[in-house]
C-alpha cells in the first residue's frame, strides 16, 4: 500500500483502510478517500489514532509517483475522510476580468496571474475570447477559455493541479504501457488481465452533417458545410448548426473540426477490478487487445479509480480514441 503523510510530516499509513484514489476529465479535482479505525469506547484506538481535521494537507506516495496531493475536505464522525486535490480551489474562488480579443493562451495567463495562481505546462492554444466575468469562477472562466480553443482547434484539452501549478494538456496521442508490479518484482502489463467488462455503441450523439451559420441583425447566413456522405448513407443525416464565434475563426475549419468530433459511433466501455498500475491516470491512452471482451484498439481513460489494500486493483471507465 502506498505511503499516506499528513500535513508532510507524519506517516498515518497504518492507520488508514479502504484508500481510494479517483480521476476523472469531467472533473478539475482528484479525489481521495480513506478510513481510519474509530470506537470512542477504546481508549487505546482512541490515543493512538491521528487528530485528522478539515484543512489538513495530505499526500499519497506511490512507488514511482506522488499518487496525490491535496487537502481533507470533509471528515465523519464515523471515521470517513474525503480529501481533494489544489483544483479544489479553482472551483471555490471567483475573480472579476475582463478579455478584449485576448488569444486563448494570453487569457489563460492572465487569469492564472489574476487568481495568483502558478501556471505549469500550457499548449498553444487558438482562438480569441471575449467578456467581461463577474461572480465567475476561476474554473468556470477556465472553462470557457478552454472550450473555445476547442472549437478552434478541433482538439480536445483537459486541466490539472500539479506540482502547485495549472496544467492544460491535449488529449494524447501517444499510448502509455502500464504495467502491474507484484511483490515478487514480476510486472504484467494491465490491459491483459482484465476484470469485468461493459460498455455500448451508440450513434445517439453522432452529427454527420454540419453547417457553420453566422447571424447578423436577425438573419442567418451559411458560411461553410461539413458532410461524412458515407455516414449519412448508412444512418441517415444527422445534422449539427453552429454559430461562428469569432471574426478570426475560420468557417470552414470549424465544419470540419466539429464533423471530427461528433462523425465517430462513440464506444464506451467500462473495465472493473482490473490490476492496479500507478501508470494510470484520467486522461491517458491504453492499447487493449480483447477480442473476447470486445475490447480492442486505442481507448481514452476517461476516469479511473485506484483501491489499495490487499492488492492494487482499479477500475476503468474508457472511451475510443476516434471519437476523442
Amino acid at each position: 500500500m502506498p505511503k499516506v503523510i499528513l500535513n508532510r510530516t507524519t506517516d498515518i499509513t497504518r492507520f488508514c483502510g479502504n484508500l481510494s484514489i479517483t480521476d476523472n476529465l469531467d472533473s478539475i479535482t482528484v479525489e481521495l478517500s480513506f478510513t481510519t479505525a474509530k470506537n470512542p469506547q477504546d481508549r487505546y484506538i482512541t490515543a493512538a489514532r491521528p487528530v485528522i481535521v478539515p484543512g489538513d494537507k495530505v499526500d499519497v506516495i506511490g512507488d514511482t509517483r506522488t499518487l496525490f496531493s491535496g487537502i481533507i475536505t470533509e471528515v465523519s464522525l464515523s471515521g470517513e475522510y474525503k480529501a481533494l486535490d489544489y483544483g479544489f480551489y479553482l472551483s471555490n474562488n471567483d475573480v472579476i476580468i475582463q478579455f478584449n480579443k485576448t488569444s486563448c493562451a494570453t487569457a489563460i495567463k492572465q487569469l492564472c496571474t489574476k487568481a495568483g495562481l502558478p501556471l505549469g505546462s500550457l499548449p498553444g492554444l487558438p482562438g480569441t475570447i471575449d467578456g467581461l466575468y463577474i461572480e465567475k469562477s476561476v474554473l468556470e472562466i477556465l472553462q470557457d477559455i478552454i472550450d473555445t480553443a476547442t472549437a478552434a482547434a478541433g482538439k480536445n484539452y483537459f486541466m490539472r493541479v500539479r506540482d502547485n501549478a495549472l496544467n492544460i494538456y491535449e488529449y494524447p496521442q501517444t499510448l502509455t504501457f502500464a504495467k502491474h508490479k507484484f511483490e515478487a518484482g514480476n510486472e504484467i502489463d494491465v490491459t491483459y488481465a482484465l476484470g469485468s467488462v461493459d460498455g455500448s455503441d451508440s450513434i445517439t450523439d453522432m452529427r454527420n452533417n454540419i453547417i457553420v451559420v453566422s447571424e447578423d441583425n436577425g438573419t442567418a447566413k451559411v458560411l461553410a458545410t461539413a458532410q461524412n456522405a458515407a455516414a449519412v448513407a448508412k444512418f441517415g443525416k444527422l445534422t449539427k448548426t453552429v454559430k461562428k464565434s469569432s471574426d478570426e475563426e475560420n468557417p470552414a475549419t470549424k465544419a470540419a473540426n466539429t464533423l471530427k468530433e461528433l462523425g465517430n459511433i462513440k464506444t464506451t466501455r467500462s473495465v472493473g477490478d482490473m490490476l492496479g498500475s500507478e501508470a494510470v491516470t484520467a486522461g491517458v491512452l491504453l492499447l487493449f487487445s480483447s477480442d473476447k471482451y470486445d475490447l480492442t484498439g486505442a481507448y481514452l481513460v476517461k476516469s479511473v479509480t485506484h483501491t489499495f489494500g490487499a492488492a492494487h486493483r482499479m477500475s476503468l471507465d474508457l472511451e475510443n480514441a476516434e471519437a476523442v
